[in-house]
């Protein structure tokens, strides 16, 4: 599952770039982020064998909408919940997640002990358009005009985008 949500995401930002960004410039806009991630230890009451995270989205530009939320993590934890769901994220109003990490049987990752949420919406494509008009931010008439055109058709095509975050975990934290 972790092997496959990676290339997930991968793939979806590399098709994301591709529909928004034209292949002729070197130098290139970026849409606003539309949420931002954040994975934080929390002092709660949970099972003693674990540590209590939360997993926290927030918009930062418009309602991004059908919200799938993962958790996953290193072979050498468990997570729970696994994943959730959100039918839009509104400004102001974050969505918090807490999670209960635990040892496990594997091994580490490549990158060590970590835990991943990753996210796939549908973002909001008309706040996105509309803070990219915004001509002191971004200037360059072209290449704004380029990504407004990559994200109307983004929009008309339905395209859902991928977002994920890691947190590197230290595992003696963790009683078995």
């Amino acid at each position: 599952m972790t092997r496959i949500f990676s290339l997930m995401v991968i793939l979806t930002s590399l098709a994301i770039s591709s529909q928004v960004f034209g292949q002729n410039s070197e130098f290139r806009y970026l849409p606003p982020p539309n949420i931002s991630m954040r994975i934080i230890p929390v002092e709660k009451n949970i099972q003693k064998d674990q540590i209590a995270l939360e997993g926290l989205l927030e918009s930062q530009v418009g309602v991004p909408t059908k919200l799938r939320i993962f958790f996953e993590c290193s072979e050498d934890l468990k997570i729970s919940p696994a994943s959730a769901s959100v039918e839009d994220l509104k400004p102001g109003k974050p969505s918090k997640y807490l999670l209960g990490v635990k040892a496990g049987n594997g091994k580490p990752g490549l990158g060590g002990t970590f835990v991943r949420m990753g996210v796939e919406y549908l973002p909001d494509y008309d706040a996105l358009i509309k803070a990219m008009g915004n001509e002191e931010e971004y200037p360059d008439k072209s290449e704004r005009q380029s990504v407004i055109n990559g994200l109307r058709e983004a929009k008309k095509t339905g395209t859902r985008k991928i977002d994920a975050m890691s947190l590197t975990i230290d595992k003696s934290q963790i009683k078995k």
